[in-house]
């Protein structure tokens, strides 16, 4: 009897301490640390996107360019670590929670590459817009990263999940399409507002943390999406709103699930 009673004291005081079996040694992170975390993820999700977009040959022969696909590899993922060093100032993480995302990322960089490497990636467009078809075969910049996102967040076990995103009025990907609250972000504070600083935006909502990196139109970008005379944009994008040089693009978004993002 004293047996018993003393058992249901010891497990009610665990209760009541909250520290149960099911989260000792679960520490969450901090803001600054969950803000920290999306900001690496996307710098380095773009900085393997940039290894594509600064290479013609990979672009337009995918399967040739990548024949010898595991030295290919080997030369994307040292860029990439150059490409991330150059644009957060520091080495790339790869021990603790952050090292495992890095390998999960840098999986999914694997397998795509491999099947593009073997023809099997599927760059046929299937969207609404015929006219996108004339890139069919190509491994565009924004196709590369979309198929990394999709293969990263089906693997990834740390609770982060990638998108590529932007304004309705801007998309060409149906699968790409904002939810309510990347719409709202985007609408209200990136696509028009003059008071925008640049920085990235993060909300805490409770058991999860989103983060939105807007992009930019580059020069490179341009001819393609902008809405000048001898650009593409009208006729890849559903609105006539026009773009120039530095206007929104769109945008990296991060959803980090907190339940499982620990430490």
């Amino acid at each position: 009897m004293y047996f018993k009673t003393s058992l249901s004291l010891i497990i009610a005081f665990i209760l009541c301490a909250g520290i149960s079996t099911g989260n000792i040694n679960a520490e969450e992170y901090s803001q600054d640390e969950l803000k920290n975390i999306s900001f690496n993820v996307t710098a380095l999700f773009r900085a393997y996107r940039k290894t594509i977009s600064s290479n013609k040959e990979a672009i337009h022969k995918p399967k040739k360019y990548f024949e010898n696909v595991e030295g290919r590899l080997g030369i994307m993922h040292k860029n990439a670590k150059q490409h991330y060093r150059v644009m957060t100032k520091k080495s790339l993480k790869e021990d603790g929670i952050e090292g495992k995302i890095v390998k999960d990322l840098q999986k999914a960089v694997d397998k795509i590459i491999r099947l593009a490497a073997s023809g099997k990636l599927g760059l046929a467009w299937k969207g609404k817009n015929d006219y996108v078809k004339k890139w069919d075969g190509k491994l565009l910049p924004a196709r590369f990263a979309a198929y990394v996102a999709e293969e990263f967040n089906k693997k990834s076990k740390e609770g982060v999940k990638i998108k590529l995103t932007t304004s309705k009025q801007l998309l060409v990907n149906e699968n790409n399409a904002p939810d309510e609250w990347e719409s709202k972000i985007i609408e209200d504070k990136l696509i028009s507002s003059k008071s925008y600083t640049g920085k990235p935006i993060g909300e805490d909502q409770g058991k999860s943390y989103r983060y939105i990196l807007p992009e930019f139109y580059a020069p490179s970008c341009i001819k393609c999406h902008g809405t000048n005379e001898g650009q593409d944009g009208l006729k890849i994008h559903p609105s006539k709103l026009k773009r120039k040089i530095g206007d929104f693009a769109g945008a990296i978004t991060i959803f980090l699930d907190k339940t499982k993002l620990k430490k």
